[in-house]
């Protein structure tokens, strides 16, 4: 991964965490760059199971480039860890043109949410 792509995916999570804040989330960004973890946030607020947030920005987000394929990696990875009781896992995507895109990953596919 260039420096560019990883301080713009790194951007994504920051813009991300002022989001979840300004909504009354707690927020905690992790920070490993020799071993990743699937996801860069975990928020929650009181009453409210933990979200486990895979951030990333990209240039373009169509119908033809959807998440599915253009994120396969990261959504296997995210599909792939153990949740504690009722927590969720979300992947945001970032577009300069579009602002963000939230999704809802689920073992078996995503869908669209409106945020989390």
């Amino acid at each position: 991964m260039s420096a560019t792509h990883y301080m713009r995916n790194r951007e994504a999570g920051y813009m991300a965490r002022e989001v979840l804040q300004s909504g009354g989330y707690h927020v905690v960004r992790t920070a490993r760059t020799d071993d990743p973890v699937p996801f860069n946030l975990i928020a929650w607020r009181a009453g409210e199971p933990p979200a486990l947030i895979r951030t990333k920005r990209t240039r373009i987000h169509s119908h033809e480039r959807t998440p599915a394929r253009t994120c396969h990696d990261d959504l296997s990875a995210l599909r792939g860890i153990a949740l504690p009781y009722r927590a969720t896992r979300h992947l945001w995507i970032w577009t300069d043109r579009q602002g963000w895109r939230f999704y809802d990953v689920f073992p078996g596919g995503i869908c669209e949410v409106q945020g989390i």
